[in-house]
């Protein structure tokens, strides 16, 4: 029994010690070995690829090649789709997201033959893969047989910025073109919804917002649906009025003149008193910003009527 043990102890170890002159003398595929930390190592024999995403030799996905372009002469290089780098003198352990996005990538190759070659023990190289990571490599060693022994780890790559949200303001003249458009064509629930999708409750489009229940007032009123304008005009009033100070010549032209047609609408609707306070207020606001515009004769005579009538 003892005698067995004994020997199946010295098989296995003459297993493990064949195994590795194997290894080494390019009788075997080259390994490759992961570690809990994420770093990976590899042992390319010449004429090789490597899948850097996966750790897998050989495969059609590879992204490292260790190759020869001549008799002892070896080099490293991209394969397939992806890139490579030199570190540029930034160590390997510095080599994060940012370090490596800054690397200058191409399809080329570095020699690995001559005493000045790049590739050289402890050399750092990036690869950028056609998934959109990084890898990041060390040589390990460069072997007598021409056998390459890397070490790595895959970084992914930093996220790209989100967009700048599109201005309210730039995006409002295409909006009011296509709803004017098809209130024209008298597709007057297309020109509502393209209105109503406007109606934007941010503070820095407040004037925006104003601008799209203007018109869905007008569309309302000259639809004969009164009732509906004069609320969509008093929302446009309330709308500038609740903007942040300084006030602005933009808002006063604006509520004046919401002021007026809601004047208007609710002298249409027999609404006297909350129309004259309404018309009176537009009267003030174009006498102080402009006392010979042509809307002050519109809001006098209809003061006058609304005075006549209350009689």
């Amino acid at each position: 029994m003892a005698f067995r043990m004994v020997a199946a102890v010295v098989l296995l170890l003459a297993l493990g010690m064949f195994l590795y002159w194997a290894e080494r003398a390019g009788y075997l595929p080259q390994s490759t070995r992961s570690h809990p930390s994420g770093l990976q190592t590899a042992l390319l024999l010449p004429a090789t690829t490597l899948d850097l995403e996966t750790g897998q030799p050989g495969t059609p996905q590879a992204d490292l090649r260790w190759g020869m372009a001549a008799r002892e002469q070896p080099y490293l290089a991209a394969h397939g789709e992806a890139l490579i780098a030199e570190s540029g003198g930034t160590r390997w352990e510095d080599l994060d997201a940012a370090a490596l996005a800054r690397l200058r990538y191409a399809p080329t190759q570095y020699s690995a033959w001559g005493p000045d070659a790049p590739v050289r023990k402890d050399a750092a190289f990036a690869v950028r893969t056609p998934e959109g990571n990084f890898a990041r490599i060390r040589v390990v060693e460069v072997g007598p047989g021409h056998d390459l022994r890397i070490e790595w780890t895959l970084v992914a790559a930093p996220a790209a910025p989100a967009p700048p949200a599109p201005d309210p303001e730039l995006a409002w003249p295409a909006l009011h073109d296509e709803a004017l458009a098809a209130y024209r064509a008298q597709r007057y629930a297309e020109a509502l919804r393209v209105c109503r999708s406007w109606v934007a409750p941010e503070p820095r489009a407040a004037l925006l917002k104003q601008r799209c229940l203007r018109m869905l007032a007008v569309l309302h009123r000259d639809g004969g649906r009164l009732r509906q304008a004069a609320q969509h005009f008093a929302l446009a009033v309330d709308t500038v009025r609740a903007m942040a100070p300084p006030e602005t010549a933009a808002q006063r032209m604006a509520l004046r003149a919401d002021l007026h047609d809601l004047g208007e609408a609710l002298a249409q609707l027999g609404l006297r008193g909350t129309a004259r306070r309404a018309l009176a207020e537009a009267r003030e606001l174009y006498l102080a910003t402009e006392p010979g515009h042509p809307a002050l004769e519109s809001i006098d005579a209809q003061l006058r009527r609304l005075q006549a009538t209350a009689r």
